[in-house]
């Protein structure tokens, strides 16, 4: 039987907490049944570390299939949960472990923050980069004048034994305003919020191949579209 619509793996930390975290997962699924539908793509399931908390709470609620997968999280591992879930593309939203083993044109990954390859001192990504840490960073470059606003990253993913944590073509930069005054609770929040929008959106474009990397270079079907995601190119 031939698919209506992409089918999208997800892997998500979330928290151990019961109910917390997961919120970029509910964003997903949400708009995958909005009326019309804001993501055309079937969410086939939802892969955590935790085998509990929020992304085990909102798979139920959502009737999302949903996997523990503890340790170690090997290539061959995440082969066989696309091979099971018949994964056309894997969407990593809040998953903090390497991913090896699968294409990377397939693989997409949403980072709070700029990611600048050529200049450590711009890059606020890598091992560690997660959770407060990354907005701590941020603000401190803000307030240092180094950066004038942060943003929401989405790209795709090279094998990790290859290039390492949050390397690949980039997809979209989506700019947040800091403030001053922000503490790293209170831009989290904000970027969350573009996060929650986002996604999805940019996803979209992805599985229906309006956006996509051939040779190594995301190409955009058309410049207005690249001017939208790409605006501080």
């Amino acid at each position: 039987m031939k698919k209506i619509y992409p089918n999208v793996l997800v892997f998500a930390c979330g928290e151990p907490e019961w109910g917390e975290g997961g919120s970029g997962f509910e964003a997903m699924v949400r708009a995958t049944r909005a009326n019309p539908p804001v993501l055309k793509a079937w969410i086939s399931g939802v892969i955590s570390d935790h085998c509990g908390g929020g992304i085990a709470e909102k798979a139920e609620r959502y009737r999302i299939d949903f996997m523990c997968w503890e340790r170690p999280f090997k290539a061959k591992g995440y082969q066989n949960f696309v091979k099971y879930y018949n994964a056309d593309f894997v969407m990593l939203s809040g998953w903090d472990w390497p991913v090896d083993g699968l294409d990377t044109e397939r693989v997409i990954n949403i980072h709070p923050a700029p990611l600048n390859y050529s200049d450590p001192a711009l890059h606020f990504g890598g091992k560690g980069f997660h959770g407060l840490r990354v907005h701590e960073k941020v603000l401190e470059a803000f307030r240092k004048g180094l950066i004038s606003r942060t943003e929401v990253t989405m790209h795709f993913v090279p094998p990790y034994e290859k290039s390492g944590y949050d390397t690949g073509p980039i997809i979209c930069r989506i700019p947040v305003e800091p403030f001053l005054d922000d503490t790293p609770v209170v831009l989290q929040d904000r970027v969350k919020t573009v996060e929650h929008y986002w996604q999805s959106r940019v996803l979209d474009h992805v599985v229906h191949g309006r956006v996509r990397l051939v040779n190594g270079r995301v190409e955009y079907e058309t410049e207005e579209l690249k001017r939208q995601l790409m605006p501080a190119v």
